[in-house]
Parts: structure tokens; sequence; C-alpha cells
């Protein structure tokens, strides 16, 4: 009979520095999100001139444009708070040094829903200039607005949920005050839920008037691929979701899962 293996599972903090490859995505990030929007507004003057009373740019492209300093703050904030150890083991840092990753974390989840919000606004918008008022069905028409609403009020819950998660207040960027907080697990997945069902919305909207369209099936057929690569943000949610549901402590630390910060960094392909 063999040996028994032996599996060493090394202390809390030991080869959790995560911090170099975090590092290098949130870099990455970054450059995709510039050239992403540089691009956007070079395709839009390179083409040709729209139809008289048409825009070149309209709000699909401003919304983007608005995403975009979001993006970038929060990505920005992301490699401050690794410099300071987030993604990391805290265990070794003084209290003093964590509350600023905390603050900083606080401001980030702010951004990061206002960023999102933005970015499915110009989905919508989008749909609204491919799709104008005059040549769609009642239902298309309210169904735009509908989701816009829903938008705006998530945007609203979630800032408020993430300002009062805390009693008092300022336990949710100082953790070390008495009091008490809703689990963030909750406040994740809540927030990952949300997000999906609108996404779900924008997504599914336009299906039937792609398919009405008169143009041959294959053509159809390719726009509907392409509006499917919109349900990889379904699967991000979805990640976080699980990550929420299964390791709620991880969550509550924040600063030193490699996961959380994983999901937290594609917040944006809407």
């Amino acid at each position: 009979m063999g040996s028994p293996v032996v599996r060493y599972h090394p202390p809390y903090g030991v080869e959790q520095d995560h911090r170099p490859e975090l590092q290098i995505l949130a870099i990455v990030m970054i450059i995709v999100a510039c050239v992403s929007i540089v691009a956007r507004f070079c395709s839009r003057a390179l083409s040709p001139p729209p139809a008289a009373g048409n825009p070149r740019w309209w709000w699909d492209d401003w919304t983007a444009l608005a995403a975009t300093p979001f993006v970038l703050a929060q990505l920005i904030m992301e490699l401050v708070m690794i410099h300071l150890g987030f993604g990391a083991d805290i265990s070794g840092l003084s209290r003093e040094a964590q509350l600023p990753i905390f603050k900083l974390l606080f401001a980030f989840y702010m951004i990061y829903d206002i960023g999102v919000s933005f970015a499915k606004a110009s989905t919508l918008f989008f749909l609204r200039r491919a799709f104008p008022t005059y040549v769609s069905p009642a239902w298309f028409n309210i169904g735009l607005w509908v989701i816009h609403f829903l938008n705006i009020g998530w945007l609203i819950g979630m800032i408020f949920a993430t300002t009062f998660v805390c009693d008092p207040v300022a336990k949710v960027w100082n953790p070390f005050l008495d009091g008490d907080c809703v689990p963030q697990a909750s406040l994740w997945i809540g927030n990952a839920m949300s997000s999906v069902a609108i996404d779900l919305l924008i997504l599914l909207l336009p299906l039937p008037r792609v398919w009405a369209l008169r143009v041959t099936r294959l053509t159809r057929l390719g726009i509907t691929i392409v509006l499917g690569f919109g349900y990889g943000v379904i699967l991000v949610f979805i990640g976080r979701s699980i990550a929420a549901f299964r390791s709620p402590d991880d969550l509550g630390r924040q600063l030193s899962g490699k996961r959380t910060l994983l999901i937290s960094l594609v917040p944006y392909p809407s």
C-alpha cells in the first residue's frame, strides 16, 4: 500500500500576493478603455456624412464618453489600492495603513455604479438610434423608456444601499468603528442580480426587431450573434454572484481575495 499523500497548505497570506498580475490587468484595461472610446469617435468622424437632420454623434456616443472617466477613475483607484496592499494579505498592515484602502474602496463602489449605469444608457441610446421612434412599434418604444427608468432607479438604489449599508454610515469606510453592517455578500448579490436583469432586458428587447428586418436570414443571424456577445456581461455578473455566495467572508475583507478583484476589473462590457 502506498504512502499517504501529504498536502501542504501554506498559512493564510503566504503566496496570496496577487498584486503584480492584477496591476498588469488594470493597466491593460486602461489601455483597452482608451483605445475603444477613441476608435468609436474616430469611426464616427471617418464615416460618410449622415442624412440631413441626423447628427454624426448622438446620445449613445456622449453617454459612452461620459462613462469613460468613471472607468478610468476606477482602474486608477485600483492601481492605487494595489500599491497600498489591495490584492495581498493585510494581516501585517496597521489600521492606519488599511483605512485609506477602505476609503478608496467606498469611492470605488460609487464610481463603479455610475460608470455601469452610463454604459447601459449608451446601449439603450444606440438601440434608439438603430430603431428610430417613427419606425418602431409601441411596445419597443415603451420598453426602451421602461429600461431607462429601471437603469436610473438601479443607480439611485445602489448608491443609497452602498452609502447606508452600515450603521453608523462612517463604518462603511472605517470597519474598525463599533456598529453593524449588512453582509457584503448581500450587497454584491443584490447589485449583480439587479444589473443582470437590466442587461438581459437590454439584450432581449431588440431581438424581435432584428428578426423583422428585411434582410437575408444570414444577415439577421449575424446581427443576433453580435448581440449575443453581450451575454458575456451576464456571465461576468453570474461569476460575481457565485463568488459572493461561496466566499462571503472574503467579500467582507475585500482586500486580499483575487477573485473579488478580478470580477471588479471587468464591469463595463455592456
